[in-house]
């Protein structure tokens, strides 16, 4: 166990108070003696009233994850609240059984659906906030840090004031890799939305949990806008909305291909629109990263430009 340095400081400055070096050494052997057993028992209560606050780390220095507490807020999403800030900030990855949820920068009423939030170190309470459409009770919540895999099982998943998840997680099998879920055949369909001069086109997917993950979208190569709002859909602009639809200002002809892409600039799919309603998935892997290795055997003579 490592307990941090500020702790320490405060009960040797409090050691110092009750305990002062006068001289002497029967004094100095029953000091010594006192020091251990008061310090002790001391320490006991500071950590069972909760102000001195310890967590288990590895080697490394990364923290085993425990929950303080969790709970459903009205508007929707959950919050995991873990016992230190260093277990929270540690977790870089979330899973709902196992479906990767997508970090977003915003927490609250501004979470979308399947993502969540990492609330950072110095405002607040050690947080992470996570929001799906369903969570029942035969799913299970994995944090992943830099040790291992936490998974919690679901509690109470409507629970406002009791536990959402149960506080002591299992350590997930390290052959297991939550990071790589089996590859989901992903289908796009085509809507309007309104009448004649004022509808709207849209696009969804099937699953739509990666809608969320979209962040570029290309029709026929060329990229389009992304904006925050609907109402400044068109042109060459897009929304995803938290509805899981994603708007487009200008609907593609037929033929036209559209390639989505996620926020670091890995393709989800690339689909070919039949008709406004109609799309064939044409790959879920990007052709562009594909790498081509050219090996030359002989000898060859070659001039540098400019060479004179």
């Amino acid at each position: 166990m490592r307990i941090k340095g500020s702790y320490i400081r405060l009960i040797k400055s409090i050691e110092q108070v009750l305990f002062p070096d006068r001289g002497g050494k029967e004094e100095t052997m029953r000091n010594n003696f006192l020091k251990k057993i008061s310090l002790f028992a001391m320490s006991l209560v500071m950590v069972f009233s909760g102000f001195l606050p310890m967590a288990v780390y590895a080697d490394d220095g990364v923290p085993d994850l425990e929950l303080a507490s969790s709970s459903k807020s009205f508007s929707g999403y959950y919050d995991a609240k873990f016992k230190t800030v260093e277990m929270s900030t540690s977790v870089t990855a979330v899973y709902v059984n196992d479906q990767q949820l997508t970090q977003s920068d915003q927490g609250g009423y501004n979470l979308a659906n399947d993502s969540y939030y990492v609330k950072p170190a110095g405002y607040g309470e050690p947080v992470i906030q996570f929001k799906v459409s369903n969570l029942s009770a035969d799913d299970v919540v994995k944090f992943k840090n830099a040790n291992a895999t936490y998974v919690f099982d679901v509690e109470n998943p409507s629970a406002m004031f009791g536990d959402v998840l149960e506080k002591i997680p299992t350590k997930e099998d390290e052959n297991e890799n939550p990071t790589d879920p089996p590859q989901e055949d992903l289908t796009m369909e085509g809507h309007t939305a309104g009448m004649f001069d004022i509808s709207q086109y849209y696009v969804t997917l099937d699953p739509d949990t990666k809608v969320p993950q979209v962040a570029k979208l290309l029709v026929n190569g060329e990229e389009y806008t992304k904006t925050e709002s609907q109402y400044s859909v068109f042109g060459k602009i897009f929304y995803v909305g938290s509805d899981n639809k994603i708007w487009i200002g200008v609907k593609p002809n037929d033929g036209a291909t559209i390639t989505l892409k996620d926020s670091e600039d890995q393709t989800i799919g690339i689909f070919e629109k039949k008709s406004d309603t109609e799309y064939e998935t044409k790959s879920n892997t990007d052709p562009e990263a594909k790498e081509l290795k050219v090996r030359i055997r002989g000898e060859f003579e070659a001039a540098v430009v400019g060479q004179k």
